[in-house]
């Protein structure tokens, strides 16, 4: 059977798969036996350590361990972050550690990072913050330990070789630390879809580890033609004949410059990964690096397919839940794209001017090029025309020129047919990468850089450039600290710092671009490269115009869809085959309608894997914590009511954002602040932040109308932010109405030019009605009256009230006794001020009586909320309630007559 390991790893990929499907909360769900918060101490063997940035930005020691009571076929460890490093043990040692326990959290939100999941393929089953070393003893593990302080000591060298931040970015590159890393520069790579460069994979395995394969083998050679010419040299002398060397020695030979070479780069490679934590995507070039140089060994053809199964096998094997890890992912589909796919867009005849589907280059004697071939095959067509108009003479001329000496000499000298074809090379590469990656883009990130094809044809040809001068400022940099040459004013060790034997005195004072230290002239060079191409990256990523208008926010793909997008690209593979068969070639004469098929099964795959069926009218409250975020769609038109939380830290990065990218939702018609208090505003300057690099837009901001007095310091700062970006904005008040497709809002509170003490009482009060029928909104003002809309038609009414109270909820309540008919009956209520029982009154449920209530709250908030008491009066009146502090995000679909609510969370 040809390649049985990749059948192998096909069966065993959908076996992990249907295992996952059922078992996934079993595999994840590991709890640390005790409750989230509580202090306790453990004894453990540490296995690994690194420094971490903590979520207050702090850069801290961090530490791996096995607990010692843990059954050894359990191994999850525990990740415990100390509180400084001054005692950071060895690796190999135990320890007694205390702390406080964090559980890792599984998402409440559409589209929000599932930390809980990730931390289970990472073998880790809580964390311990706030961490101290009791005691510490054992024997640590050499080898380990050994590779961790050259890691720290080589980040050291970085730090001061390179600026601050060209050393992060080379210490994540090169070392596999992406602590240092700013967060700005880590989003702006992935946003611009160049993030892979920053993971230790195969380009740093063919320049590092055969880098050191080619010059141990070289060397191998060189020494043992010297050691068998001298032993040659001296059996003839002794003998005075010419014999052969004898079958022993060339043995002998063949061990020396093959197996050697072979054993002691594979052993470096090795021990570079460990160093670099061993990621997946290291793994899996460490892997496929070691089989390309053992075949030779054992007298095997190395076959990349196979090398890449045997890979994916060993994971899967070690740790299933890879198959829902993104990087896994990334790195195996990468290479699948340009292993399997590429090949199968090879231009065809007409393209190439060559035979069959194979590309030949200038010097091919049946194949002069591109233009070569389609002049030749124009020309051909011309002369057996009927038409002698003379309207193809420039053809023949064209064809002259491109025959002529000059012609091949223009060529030969600017190589203009081998740049063509690598730009075309690089760019084949990226759409048959894309291929492969497309749904994970849409099954985690929703959302897919168009110009990072174009980016990735700048970026990768100098990734190799990038890496060996970073390699080179790194090592000189070690060798000047070894020798005591003071790169930075203070640092160095003293064996030669006052001497001039080494020309220090000669080659300090020169300076790296953006380095603010004085370094020798040997490391300005490639300090200086690296600073230069980092400089380039950063230029070509920060167009917050070219990515607002590039990214394509494809939102989120079910499994279905995963699996018959799939489905279509094996067809797409089948049919690319197939036209390389004689059988099949015979009918099919005109190439063109071939890639014409081809092209048809693509664009289906690529509709299936985007297709979203959206409901007329969504109405969804994210789990923002103690805050308020809700999100109104219809007609392709999105508005945000509100986005702030004083329970979580950024929540407008790790919640809002993440579900508008879920939902596919690329700009905001409209972001409606209730009040200015931080619960409510906290992520839309966020989602601002977010908008001035290019990110979701925001088209109106509409801010409630009060009194000059009533307006606060954030009140006013929402209204400059919104200035500088350009977003217009608009004020609301009681009786004004705007529309959005087929759903109308009008403003019950504040009064015009309210004033109060609070910014509670002057909420945004906003009553929604949805017509089902024909009729569309548009936007009116207070004084365009609302009608019923037909006879087919049917209402569903919902009233968002912010944080209202005290005045604000008795001036809302007059407004509805104004038109009792009109507001009884709610088909949904947001229950104001997260469910306080000083607001949403007995008469207020009277005048309302909603059908359903939906409470946006903290876990375990300080404030109680929701409160029993209102509660009560919620049951009372026949309302069901949802929480999102127990269910999630809460969605509300309606579609024609049909309304459908649904929990994140089950």
């Amino acid at each position: 059977m040809k390649r049985p390991l990749s059948l192998l790893a096909l069966i065993l990929t959908t076996a992990v798969l249907i295992y996952l499907q059922f078992c996934l909360s079993d595999i994840t769900g590991r709890e640390p036996g005790c409750g989230d918060g509580d202090l306790i101490t453990i004894v453990g063997q540490v296995q690994g350590k690194e420094f971490r940035k903590s979520f207050s930005g702090e850069i801290l020691p961090v530490i791996y361990l096995f607990p010692k009571e843990q059954n050894i076929s359990d191994d999850h460890l525990i990740q415990c972050y100390l509180d400084s490093a001054d005692s950071l043990p060895s690796i190999g040692q135990y320890v007694r550690v205390s702390g406080k326990v964090k559980a890792f959290q599984a998402p409440t939100n559409p589209g929000e990072f599932d930390s809980r999941l990730y931390y289970s393929t990472l073998k880790i089953s809580y964390r311990l913050s706030g961490s101290k070393v009791l005691a510490c003893g054992g024997d640590p593990d050499n080898y380990r330990e050994s590779l961790f302080r050259i890691r720290m000591f080589f980040e050291h060298v970085l730090d001061e070789c390179l600026s601050s931040e060209d050393s992060a970015i080379m210490k994540a590159m090169l070392l596999g630390d992406k602590a240092y890393m700013d967060s700005e520069i880590k989003d702006m790579y992935k946003d611009s879809g160049i993030i892979h460069i920053l993971a230790v994979s195969g380009l740093h395995i063919s320049i590092i580890g055969m880098g050191i394969y080619e010059l141990l083998r070289r060397f191998s050679l060189w020494a043992a033609s010297r050691v068998e010419r001298a032993a040659w040299r001296r059996t003839v002398a002794r003998t005075h004949t010419v014999i052969r060397k004898p079958k022993a020695a060339r043995n002998t030979a063949d061990v020396c410059t093959n197996i050697v070479p072979t054993v002691v780069a594979i052993a470096f490679m090795y021990s570079y990964g460990i160093m670099c934590g061993m990621g997946t995507s290291s793994f899996r070039a460490i892997c496929m690096f070691t089989i390309r140089l053992m075949a030779p060994v054992v007298g095997r053809t190395y076959d990349i397919l196979s090398a890449l199964s045997l890979a994916e096998i060993l994971l899967l094997l070690d740790q299933p839940l890879y198959l829902y890890n993104s990087g896994f992912l990334f790195s195996f589909g990468a290479v699948l794209g340009i292993t399997v796919i590429k090949p199968l867009f090879v231009p065809s005849r007409r393209l190439a001017g060559c035979e069959d589907m194979q590309m030949k280059f200038v010097e091919d004697e049946d194949c002069k090029g591109v233009l070569w071939a389609w002049l030749k095959e124009r020309r051909a067509t011309s002369a057996n025309s009927t038409d002698n108009s003379g309207g193809k003479w420039w053809l023949e001329v064209l064809g002259r020129f491109v025959e002529s000496d000059v012609y091949r000499t223009v060529v030969d000298v600017f190589d203009i047919h081998g740049r063509v074809l690598g730009l075309l090379d690089g760019a084949v590469s990226c759409l048959a990468v894309t291929i492969v990656t497309l749904p994970v883009y849409a099954c985690f990130y929703y959302a897919f850089p168009l110009h990072s094809m174009v980016l990735n044809l700048v970026v990768i040809p100098v990734m190799g450039i990038l890496m060996l001068a970073g390699l080179v400022c790194m090592l000189l940099g070690a060798g000047f600290l070894l020798l005591g040459v003071a790169i930075s004013p203070g640092v160095g060790l003293p064996l030669l710092a006052n001497t001039s034997d080494v020309g220090a005195g000669t080659i300090l004072s020169s300076r790296v671009p953006g380095a603010d230290f004085s370094m020798p002239l040997l490391i300005k060079l490639p300090g200086g490269v690296v600073h230069g191409i980092l400089a380039i990256y950063r230029w070509l990523c920060s167009g917050s115009s070219v990515r607002s208008t590039f990214t394509w926010y494809m939102g989120h793909s079910d499994k279905w869809q995963v699996a018959l997008y799939v489905t279509l690209i094996v067809i797409f593979i089948l049919v690319s085959k197939s036209l390389q068969w004689e059988v099949v070639r015979e009918h099919i004469n005109n190439m063109f309608l071939a890639d014409v098929i081809r092209g048809v099964v693509l664009v289906i795959a690529l509709v299936v894997l985007t297709y979203h069926r959206v409901p007329d009218l969504e109405i969804s409250m994210i789990d923002v914590g103690q805050g308020d975020g809700i999100v109104i769609s219809s007609a392709g038109n999105n508005i945000l009511i509100d986005g702030g939380s004083t329970s979580k830290k950024n929540v407008g990065k790790y919640q809002i954002i993440p579900f508008l990218k879920y939902k596919g939702i690329e700009k905001l018609d409209a972001v409606v602040v209730t009040h200015e208090d931080e619960d409510h505003i906290s992520g839309i300057f966020e989602i601002m932040d977010d908008m001035e690099k290019g990110g979701i837009r925001i088209k109106q901001l509409i801010l409630p109308e009060v009194a000059d007095s009533s307006r606060g310091d954030n009140y006013h700062e929402l209204e400059q932010r919104a200035r500088n970006l350009g977003i217009s904005i608009a004020y609301i008040n009681e009786g004004e109405s705007f529309g959005l497709g087929k759903v109308q809002f009008t403003c019950l509170n504040p009064e015009l030019g309210m004033t109060s003490d609070g910014a509670n009482a002057y909420s945004t009060v906003l009553f929604m009605e949805y017509m089902v029928g024909d009729r569309k909104w548009s936007n009116c003002t207070h004084a365009d009256a609302f009608s019923g809309g037909g006879k087919n038609s049917q209402r569903f009414t919902a009233l968002f009230t912010g944080d209202v109270e005290g005045a604000g909820q008795d001036y809302l309540k007059s407004v509805i006794r104004s038109d009792p008919e009109k507001y009884a009956n709610l088909s949904l209520l947001k229950v104001a001020h997260h469910g306080s029982q000083y607001t949403t009154d007995e008469e207020f449920l009277d005048l309302t009586k909603p059908l359903f209530a939906i409470i946006s709250c903290g876990r375990d908030n300080s404030y109680g909320h929701p409160h029993e008491a209102l509660l009560e009066r919620l049951y009372e009146v026949g309302t069901t309630v949802y929480r999102t502090d127990k269910g999630g995000c809460i969605s509300i679909a309606v579609q024609g007559k049909k309304k459908l609510m649904t929990c994140f969370v089950p």
